[in-house]
């Protein structure tokens, strides 16, 4: 959080935290059996419609209140990732696209801001998305 903060990116620190309460409400539903959701594709259509428009108006903010690096594309990731995250909770399987889309983003940022060792993780998290997406199995234990 704080490296996202140096360089700027300031709905990255956001998305940390999005991540960590991810993890508290993951784990509880980890405990009462992980259930997992059907979600019809008019549900995906509209979750993707307002990540767009989270994404623009959270952007525009960033634009016209701060100094931020790249504000659209950080506001972008930063909405992509918590409707990834949330997918991910309730094992929807779009929520691997999202979460490539957003390492594809993420290593584009990071190179750009010369932080070549953040976005070498972010390669290799793009690898573990597609691994999730095409349920290949590299990485597990």
């Amino acid at each position: 959080m704080v490296l996202s903060w140096r360089e700027r990116l300031y709905a990255e620190p956001v998305l940390q935290v999005v991540y960590i309460l991810s993890a508290v409400v993951g784990w509880f539903n980890v405990q009462s059996g992980w259930k997992q959701w059907q979600i019809s594709l008019g549900v995906q259509i509209m979750l993707f419609t307002l990540s767009i428009l989270l994404a623009l108006v959270w952007g525009n903010a960033l634009k016209r209140f701060t100094k931020a690096n790249f504000p659209m594309l950080d506001a972008l990731v930063a909405s992509w990732g918590m409707l990834a995250t949330w997918l991910m909770m309730f094992q929807v399987h779009s929520c691997w696209l999202y979460l490539m889309a957003v390492n594809v983003l993420s290593i584009f940022i990071y190179f750009r801001r010369r932080l070549f060792m953040v976005a070498c993780m972010f390669v290799l998290y793009l690898i573990m998305s597609v691994d999730g997406y095409l349920q290949l199995h590299w990485f597990e234990l």
